[in-house]
């Protein structure tokens, strides 16, 4: 499997914006074809508590009383 993995890291490149592949197919990370695979629920819910966790680390940084906060 890491065979695998590193020809296909190696060969797609890692992109961590959307960006149009060659066959004009929005896509993200190491190829993944978002309009044709999408993400699943689990990806999805992965996503949303990274981000949950990007904005609540900003609150803290910026505004210190956020952590005191219900």
């Amino acid at each position: 499997m890491s065979k695998i993995v590193n020809q296909i890291k190696r060969d797609e490149g890692l992109r961590l914006k959307p960006y149009h592949c060659t066959e004009g197919k929005l896509t993200i990370g190491y190829g993944r074809n978002l309009e044709d695979v999408g993400i699943s629920e689990s990806e999805a819910e992965a996503m949303l508590a990274a981000d949950i966790k990007n904005v609540e680390d900003a609150l803290r940084q910026r505004l210190p009383i956020y952590s005191k906060l219900s």
